[in-house]
């Protein structure tokens, strides 16, 4: 008989049954950024500044979303924190993926960032004039104004 060892358990922050969401509702994932904060090249000026931040201890991917409503760029770090901010510093790095490995601690099948790394979705240039069920706006207001035109026309002849 011969002998076999089995492998080490997977530690409580394993990344290997966590994922990157690739979107969520008008966002899209565009990588693992630096986080600027205490970068002297980047005046220490964090990567999505100039915006809103959130903690909760039961943070996901979509929260985050639901939480920077129309900001252009969504942030998710050390999975509790989510930033929202109309611009992205030139100066935080794109990192490898493999990089962001903070399991959200709203959903442990999620990636949240990581220790100065962020998961960063940004909003969907199609989608800004579009309400938050993905209707355009401005499509709307014209048909609209469309219609009371010809209501009005109809009770004037």
């Amino acid at each position: 008989m011969t002998a076999t060892t089995k492998p080490p358990p997977l530690s409580a922050n394993a990344v290997s049954f966590a994922s990157i969401v690739p979107g969520v509702a008008a966002y899209t994932y565009i990588g693992c950024y630096q986080e600027t904060a205490n970068d002297t090249a980047a005046n220490d000026v964090r990567a999505l500044a100039g915006g809103t931040m959130n903690t909760s201890k039961s943070m996901t991917v979509a929260d985050c979303i639901s939480f920077c409503g129309n900001s252009k760029y969504a942030g998710l770090e050390s999975g509790k924190e989510c930033r929202c901010a109309p611009t992205l510093n030139p100066q935080s790095m794109k990192m490898p993926d493999s990089n962001c490995t903070a399991l959200c601690m709203g959903d442990r099948s999620e990636v949240c960032g990581g220790l100065l790394l962020l998961t960063t979705y940004q909003r969907n240039a199609s989608m800004d004039n579009s309400t938050s069920d993905g209707v355009d706006a401005k499509g709307v207001e014209k048909l609209l104004w469309a219609v009371m035109s010809l209501l009005t026309m109809t009770f004037i002849l």
